[in-house]
């Protein structure tokens, strides 16, 4: 069975070490501040006081004869009324979060991270805050119903 919850959770300790010590703007706010993490889906807050955050959730499942393939949005929100601050910072710890994701291979000897990933920063954005996903495909080890492996395998 799979464990979204440990998948995300491990996901969220790669990111960690990126944005610690980093600050950014709040919304209606002079301070600073760190951006928070989660998991799953964001709380039910407004915007303008989750914003600066980074979402890890799974998006969809995909299952086959060969693989189960986990696909991971990680969201990444934040604040600047100044246009291209605000876009170089999104788009400097999107590629960050990126590529150390890419580094690992597989996570807990069960989840492997594959090559091909996208990075998306919507043309339309909602402008003084900036947003953009990355979506990552994990292959996930094989546990679908197994009445028929003899037949796949060629036997009886």
């Amino acid at each position: 069975m799979i464990d979204i919850k440990t998948l995300e959770e491990n996901i969220k300790k790669m990111i960690l070490p990126i944005i610690t010590q980093k600050k950014y703007k709040a919304y209606k706010s002079e301070e600073l501040r760190e951006i928070k993490v989660y998991t799953g889906l964001l709380p039910p807050d407004p915007e303008e006081t989750i914003i600066p955050a980074i979402t890890i959730r799974t998006h969809k499942v995909k299952n086959s004869l060969d693989k189960k393939i986990l696909t991971l949005v990680i969201s990444t929100g934040i604040f600047n009324k100044d246009v291209k601050k605000g876009y170089e910072e999104v788009s400097e710890i999107t590629q960050k979060i990126l590529d150390e994701i890419q580094k690992v291979g597989i996570i807990e000897n069960r989840f492997e991270i594959l090559p091909e990933a996208e990075w998306v920063f919507p043309e339309e954005q909602p402008v003084p805050f900036y947003l953009s996903f990355i979506y990552i495909n994990i292959v996930y080890e094989k546990d679908y119903r197994t009445d028929t492996d003899n037949w796949i395998n060629g036997g009886d």
